[in-house]
C-alpha cells in the first residue's frame, strides 16, 4: 500500500527525471526482489510522464510484458459496474426491483421474469454459475456478447432468487448487454 501511495502522490508533484529514476528503481527492486509483473503509469495534466512495464504478461510462455501489453481485469470492473448502475438508477433510467427481461428481451434464462437487476448486483440471482467449472477458459472462447449470455449465464435457478449470495463472474455479462449498463 504504501508502495502505491508512493507512485499516486508522484502523479500530483511535478516529475522529474530524478523522480522518473527513482520509481523506476523501485519497479526493478520489487520485480528482482518480490517477482513483481506489471505496469506504473504516471500522469501529470493529463500527460503521460512515465510509463514502464516489467515481468511476464503470462508465466506458463514467458512472454515479456510491453506497455502495449493488454490486462484481462475480471473482477475489477465489478465496482465500476456497480457505481454506474446506481448512477442509472438515480438518473431514473432503471430500476432495481426491474427484472432482467425488462431491460435485455432477448434474454433466454429461466432467470428472465424472475431475477431482478438487485439480484444481479448483490449475486443473488440463484443462476446456475456454468463457466465456474472452466475457471478463466470460458472467457477465452470466441463468442459474441449474447452468445457468451446463452452459453453461461442462462442456466438453471439452482437457488430463488434473493436468498443466497454467490460470487460469479458471468452475471455481471448479462448487465452489460443490451447497453443495461454500457
Amino acid at each position: 500500500m504504501r508502495t502505491f501511495l508512493y507512485f499516486f502522490l508522484l502523479t500530483i508533484i511535478s516529475i522529474s527525471s530524478h523522480a522518473q529514476n527513482k520509481v523506476y528503481e523501485n519497479i526493478l527492486s520489487y520485480y528482482k526482489d518480490k517477482n513483481f509483473s506489471g505496469a506504473v503509469l504516471l500522469a501529470k495534466d493529463g500527460k503521460i510522464v512515465f510509463h514502464k512495464s516489467i515481468g511476464k504478461a503470462d508465466m506458463a510462455t514467458s512472454i515479456n510484458l510491453t506497455n502495449a501489453s493488454k490486462y484481462k481485469i475480471a473482477s475489477f470492473t465489478k465496482a465500476f459496474t456497480a457505481t454506474l448502475m446506481m448512477k442509472l438508477v438515480q438518473n431514473g433510467q432503471i430500476q432495481l426491483d426491474k427484472y432482467i427481461g425488462d431491460y435485455y428481451k432477448d434474454y433466454k434464462g429461466p432467470a428472465r421474469d424472475k431475477v431482478t437487476i438487485h439480484d444481479l448486483l448483490t449475486y443473488a440471482s440463484g443462476i446456475e454459475n456454468l463457466a465456474e467449472p472452466l475457471e478463466m477458459k470460458s472467457y477465452q472462447i470466441k463468442l459474441s456478447l449474447d452468445a457468451y449470455i446463452d452459453a453461461y449465464c442462462s442456466g438453471a435457478l439452482v437457488a430463488k432468487p434473493g436468498t443466497q449470495s454467490n460470487y460469479a463472474n458471468t452475471l455481471a455479462f448479462i448487465l452489460k448487454q443490451h447497453n443495461i449498463i454500457f
